[in-house]
């Protein structure tokens, strides 16, 4: 049994999204980065609420548009590098120490 710990970083390029000033984004929650929700882009609306046909011109639709947060909207902005990060420790079990293949079992 054997403990261990790494750290890495690292960076990636994307000719679709690198530096491009024509990238669209938005503006996202503050845990975004974590995967999680912080309700930044909640709908203000019933989820089942029906909105009129935009054809009709009603007043209703502009008044439900206009409760969505800006943070809905996306915009032109370049972006950096991908970047990706990784945290590990724990434990491992070496099955059989002559395997030249090192099985292991790590939790």
């Amino acid at each position: 049994q054997e403990r261990y710990l790494y750290a890495k970083a690292g960076l990636a390029y994307n000719n679709q999204a690198t530096f491009n000033s024509n990238y669209r984004t938005y503006d996202g929650g503050g845990l975004d980065f974590l995967g999680f929700d912080d309700g930044t882009r909640g709908l203000p609306v019933n989820k089942i609420a029906e909105f009129p046909n935009p054809v009709l011109g009603k007043e209703e639709l502009e008044i439900q548009t206009r409760a969505f947060s800006q943070t809905m909207a996306s915009k032109q902005q370049s972006q950096f590098l991908n970047q990706n990060y990784a945290f590990g420790y724990g434990d491992r079990v070496i099955f059989n120490a002559d395997d030249t293949t090192k099985t292991r079992v790590t939790y």
